[in-house]
């Protein structure tokens, strides 16, 4: 099984797919996409828009398409490039569960330079994708409505611990540069304290 990860030729037909696929993430993460709501034309819109800013990308399989990325640059103040960051990442279900997701995480972090993601409390917190995302160098996540206001309402539920896993968190690698960007302003929880903190509330759950 062949796995790669390559950039989308600009075309209406290429814009349409990644409009359908779109769709049925937004249907996956019902509520908790920023996608949500929008027209077939405004997708198809957005999805042309990525491709031309370069920031769409194809999963193949043995040359077949079977999903997509959406990883947008990181900048510095001066608009210079630094890295990316894996905004959606989605594969066709009926291709799941035989580790092309893994072997994809590290194509875009060796080939593209991802520094972060963000992920669903009941993506994050499962054994195999921590097993993944530690052993490629992240360790650090925090809450997103730390950094984006469009997700504040999830302060409560990230709050609770009946809702922990439907809250989005973000998560960093920490090697090379990307330490600078672990500053103290922006509040940063190991992925082993929170694993912990949930263990340790499952515990209390079954007494």
């Amino acid at each position: 099984m062949n796995v790669t990860v390559e950039d989308v030729f600009p075309s209406e037909a290429h814009a349409r797919l990644l409009s359908n696929w779109n769709k049925q993430f937004s249907k996956e993460y019902a509520g908790n996409t920023k996608s949500q709501g929008l027209s077939s034309k405004e997708r198809i819109a957005t999805g042309l828009k990525d491709i031309k800013d370069g920031v769409a990308f194809f999963i193949k399989v043995d040359g077949k398409k079977v999903g997509m990325v959406i990883s947008p640059w990181i900048t510095d103040e001066d608009g210079n490039i630094l890295s990316r960051f894996l905004d959606t990442r989605w594969i066709e279900p009926k291709y799941r569960g035989l580790g092309i997701g893994s072997k994809v995480m590290k194509i875009l972090i060796d080939k593209y330079d991802i520094a972060g993601t963000n992920l669903m409390g009941k993506t994050l917190f499962t054994e195999s994708v921590m097993r993944s995302l530690v052993a490629n160098g992240f360790e650090y996540a925090q809450p997103k409505f730390f950094v984006d206001p469009y997700y504040e309402e999830e302060r409560e539920i990230y709050l609770s611990k009946e809702f922990r896993h439907e809250c989005h968190y973000y998560v960093y690698r920490t090697d090379g540069f990307h330490k600078k960007q672990l500053t103290s302003d922006r509040p940063l929880i190991s992925l082993k304290e929170i694993l912990q903190k949930f263990d340790n509330w499952d515990k209390e759950d079954t007494e």
